[in-house]
């Protein structure tokens, strides 16, 4: 339910954005119905496999989440932070594990509708965010409990923030950019690939005689380089690892199959031991992948 009035609340504010007409109405209004149908209603389903980490590492408590996070499945605990305080709320109940990826692209939805009314026009924006909506990978992020749709968010409000430096040259913004690039990478460090994109708009505006100059955008790119340095350890420990074949790191090998690194395993025992009641899944095939997987810590 409140995942719904969020949504309902999404399509209120987007609705007060200038004088709406009888086209935006209808493509906002169909927003919040694909919100619902495909973000909303999957929400209870069972937990898949990657989700199951997740659990794994929040439900030591607040102590063991950075610990946790650190190993080989984890990211960022930034994400993992904000599932645990979630969980409190009801630990054993999917959908509760799950609201924050919910939010979080529900936020990301309301924040590219912006972004497209500030590069294009208000009817392209909601045409945009009917398309963001209802894209496959999008829906199925936004009820996942993994941290793909907080970095999404984070990455969509600093593009957001990047045009808006971009287009008024204030140094707030561009302090607010380089902060989202950094949390961006925190929470999901893959999405720093989409960040090239980010340098070739800013240097073609640049160089079109924009208000940032490519000194204070090299500035900010530092700047987020450095909020990042915690973790150049661990990308180089993965790096490591990956080159030294390391049986820990999940690979596919034609001679070996697949391996699976064992928090996995124990995410997945884990959660068989305190899934809720009403969670409707097929044990018997958890089982087997535990068996044909491997034993957990």
């Amino acid at each position: 339910m409140a995942a719904i009035r969020a949504g309902q609340r999404l399509l209120v504010s987007l609705l007060r954005c200038g004088h709406c007409n009888r086209e935006r109405v209808f493509y906002l209004v169909l927003v919040a119905v694909a919100v619902i149908r495909l973000w909303v209603a999957p929400i209870r389903s069972s937990l898949w496999l990657d989700e199951t980490v997740t659990y794994w590492i929040i439900e030591g408590g607040y102590a063991k989440i950075f610990g946790r996070a650190a190993g080989p499945p984890g990211q960022s605990p930034i994400y993992y932070l904000v599932a645990w305080l979630a969980q409190l709320a009801d630990g054993n109940n999917v959908a509760i594990l799950r609201l924050p990826s919910l939010i979080a692209m529900i936020a990301a939805a309301s924040l590219l509708y912006k972004l497209a009314e500030r590069l294009f026009d208000a009817e392209t924006a909601p045409l945009a965010t009917l398309v963001f909506v209802c894209s496959e990978q999008v829906a199925f992020e936004a009820a996942d409990a993994r941290p793909y749709a907080l970095g999404l968010c984070l990455l969509t409000a600093s593009c957001l923030m990047l045009v808006r430096w971009l287009d008024t040259g204030r140094p707030h913004y561009g302090a607010g950019y380089s902060l989202l690039i950094g949390l961006t990478i925190y929470a999901q460090i893959f999405l720093a690939i989409a960040l090239v994109w980010h340098g070739v708009y800013a240097l073609y505006r640049s160089r079109r005689g924009g208000l940032v100059t490519l000194p204070a955008l090299i500035g900010a790119w530092v700047a987020a380089g450095l909020l990042c340095a915690p973790l150049f350890p661990r990308l180089l420990e993965d790096a490591l690892s990956i080159r030294s074949d390391n049986p820990g790191a999940a690979h596919v090998s034609l001679c070996r199959g697949w391996e699976s690194p064992p928090e996995y395993n124990f995410g997945y025992r884990c959660w068989l031991q305190r899934k809720p009641q009403n969670c409707r899944y097929d044990e018997g095939a958890l089982r087997c992948a535990i068996l044909i997987c491997g034993d957990g810590p």
